[in-house]
């Protein structure tokens, strides 16, 4: 801070105001792509950006975690209209679109205005949907509900997801 009002100068060699671009690896496509539900991107990953499935695409969820997910979710509950699937709205003052929750998952209420279809309480000694399911020093339940599978993301992790 100068107070008596003069120039500030500097002497001798400039600081470096540049410097060298950050890095990223580079995902190297090998063609292989993903399942329904299951990883298709994040740091580091080896495979295709890709989903095999038409109808569903590959969704950022962290710099860690893709998903494979639908690209109607609505329509990912199955063939059945009226159906509605896991997350989505299902009732609330002033909703008129359908009230019945696809398989395994119920209405629940959370406020006057919206309703949401979330899975059902589980039987004891079984998983809840999207709940870890395996994987290396994993230690817990590893049954999944009937409607879901058990899904190896990598050694480390496996998750319960709808089949």
């Amino acid at each position: 801070v100068f107070s008596s009002g003069a120039a500030a100068t500097t002497t001798g060699t400039p600081a470096n105001t540049t410097s060298a671009p950050a890095t990223t690896s580079v995902n190297t496509n090998t063609g292989k792509c993903s399942t329904k539900w299951s990883q298709c991107n994040g740091q580091n990953w080896p495979y295709g950006v890709c989903c095999d499935d038409a109808a569903f695409s590959c969704n950022y969820k962290n710099q860690y975690l893709s998903l494979c997910e639908p690209n109607d979710p609505k329509k990912a509950a199955g063939a059945a209209s009226g159906v509605v699937a896991v997350w989505q709205q299902c009732g609330g003052k002033t909703y008129q679109g359908p009230t019945q929750c696809s398989a395994g998952n119920t209405c629940e209420i959370i406020n006057d205005w919206y309703a949401q279809c979330k899975p059902s309480p589980t039987k004891e000694g079984v998983l809840a949907t999207w709940a870890r399911c395996g994987g290396i020093g994993y230690t817990g339940l590893t049954k999944c509900r009937d409607e879901n599978k058990c899904l190896k993301y990598n050694d480390y992790y496996s998750q319960c997801v709808p089949l």
